[in-house]
């Protein structure tokens, strides 16, 4: 590398540890309450010491929980549904960006009868 370069490379591998994600199992539990608990023990005051087992438990057709692993340690968790309250979502976040999570085509009619109610009104 020339010495006056003003950009460096480093490769991913040499800085970060190889991330495998696999489906959660109940015995990461103990691993994954670790992470909770280091950032926070709202989250276990609130649902329970073992929440994250429950969790994993409840898997289904519905729910998916998937795992981040490094070596052989559970170091991250990603919860997944099918079943979402997008009535609760739009309550809580600004989903105008997003098309309030709608399909296409009922966002275009709300936009067209957007459009034609504006027209009225002039």
């Amino acid at each position: 590398m020339h010495p006056n370069s003003k950009v460096f490379f480093s490769s991913r591998v040499l800085v970060l540890p190889y991330v495998e994600i696999r489906d959660a199992k109940q015995e990461d539990h103990d691993d994954l309450a670790d992470v909770f608990n280091s950032q926070s023990e709202t989250v276990t005051e609130a649902y329970g010491e073992y929440f994250i087992a429950e969790l994993i438990a409840a898997q289904g057709s519905n729910n998916k929980a998937l795992v981040a692993q490094v070596k052989d340690k559970a170091v991250g968790l990603m919860g997944l549904t099918s079943e979402v309250d997008v009535k609760l979502l739009h309550q809580c976040f600004e989903l105008d960006s997003f098309d309030n999570l709608l399909k296409p085509e009922f966002m275009n009619a709300v936009r067209k009868r957007r459009d034609a109610l504006l027209e009225e009104r002039r």
